[in-house]
């Protein structure tokens, strides 16, 4: 369930409580191995290589929370596909119709993923908002006959023959309730007594640490008992633009591991996933992505491993105020949006402004995310040049934490 928050990353300390499964030898079962498919992880996304009909290699994000598998409509177009009849898709804010295709076969160069009911949609705005070209996702057709291990450590995801896989890594048992999405059971402490128990949706797609639904939102009064800060909005596969409040929950309990101080996005909406009682939320790759995780939906079950990135990696929170997006030709780096009372609005930047430079480093030189990633650094000042109507102007922000 792919949704994006071009100032997405929030600080999060992990603290590591116990780990305890026999064995010490690797996931990596040759005897059951199917694949190894490298993938490159673009800021919080995974992407994968695969082909379509013999086609040339396509950028694919892996995506847990997808029940479905969704191809770029403009790559449809460019592989001369044929869309068939039109359906209503949910997406995390509201429905979308999409046009879905048949028969389609998805090779990844050891494992071909065939007679495929799959959907076409236009993903150009999380292109812009993830700053990558994306030809499509793919989640559940991938998962559910394999064992799929994602093994951030090596970048690559390794899928495994159900019958012949042994697990015999350290790494801690959770087990799942797996349908066309993997649901775990979580506990929350907000830090004023008591832990709600509550089921989550496990999600490589969410571009966050944590997302917590409406309906789950206003049992608990989390907007109040977390403090809450209004944000303007999310991207997901849906364009609609929901309103979301940003916090953070003091405690997240996935097992045997707890995050401190875990960043959570709290929606506001009536229609789509986040509107949904069925579970609370999703658990996104930002903590996600600090495990080694084995998949097997078919037994109900997961092992995760905690990787070299748990705890000595900062959980970054933008500090400027700005959400940024491509331009429609995927070159110039655009403000999209701007946080009332933040630096940037005190700045006087403004939607549309391009920037050029931060530090004096051309953006054009760097990674949406990277550049993301230089707006998060609490308490530091730095130096943007922008353009509004072609006028150059220099801005000095100093950044500071919102929540």
């Amino acid at each position: 369930m792919l949704q994006t928050w071009p100032s997405k990353r929030v600080a999060l300390a992990p603290i590591f409580l116990a780990l305890s499964l026999a064995g010490n030898a690797t996931a990596l079962n040759d005897a059951s191995l199917a694949a190894r498919l490298p993938f490159e992880l673009v800021g919080d996304f995974i992407f994968i290589r695969v082909s379509i009909a013999e086609s040339k290699p396509l950028d694919f994000i892996f995506d847990t929370g997808a029940g479905t598998t969704v191809i770029n409509s403009g790559t449809i177009q460019r592989l001369g596909l044929t869309p068939g009849r039109s359906v209503s898709a949910s997406g995390a804010a509201g429905t979308i119709e999409v046009e879905t295709l048949r028969d389609i076969t998805i090779d990844t160069g050891d494992v071909a993923l065939e007679n495929l009911k799959v959907q076409a949609s236009d993903l150009s705005h999380l292109e812009r908002a993830i700053g990558r070209r994306i030809d499509g996702i793919i989640g559940y057709h991938l998962l559910r006959k394999r064992i799929v291990e994602i093994n951030y450590d090596a970048a690559e995801l390794r899928v495994h023959d159900r019958k012949r896989f042994r697990y015999r890594v350290s790494g801690q048992r959770i087990p799942l309730k797996a349908r066309r999405h993997a649901y775990l059971k979580a506990a929350l402490d907000f830090g004023d007594g008591g832990v709600i128990p509550a089921r989550f949706i496990i999600d490589t797609g969410a571009g966050i640490a944590l997302g917590l639904a409406t309906p789950f939102v206003e049992k608990h009064d989390a907007i109040d008992r977390l403090g809450a800060t209004y944000s303007r909005s999310s991207s997901g596969l849906s364009k609609e633009r929901p309103t979301v409040f940003r916090a953070r929950v003091p405690k997240v309990r996935i097992d045997r591991f707890t995050f401190d101080a875990a960043p959570a996005s709290l929606y506001q909406v009536s229609q789509g996933f986040f509107s949904e009682r069925r579970q609370a939320g999703v658990i996104g790759n930002v903590i996600l992505k600090r495990f080694n995780i084995v998949f097997d939906y078919g037994g109900n079950q997961s092992w995760w491993e905690p990787n070299r990135t748990f705890s000595d990696t900062p959980f970054l929170i933008d500090c400027s105020g700005l959400s940024l997006a491509l331009d429609a030709d995927m070159q110039r780096v655009l403000i999209d949006a701007v946080r009332s009372d933040s630096p940037a609005f005190n700045a006087g930047l403004r939607a549309g402004d391009e920037i050029r430079s931060v530090d004096s480093e051309p953006v054009s030189k760097s990674p949406l995310h990277v550049v993301e990633e230089r707006l998060s650094q609490d308490g530091a000042t730095i130096e943007l040049q922008i353009s509004r109507d072609g006028v150059p102007r220099n801005v000095s922000l100093e950044l500071v934490r919102p929540y």
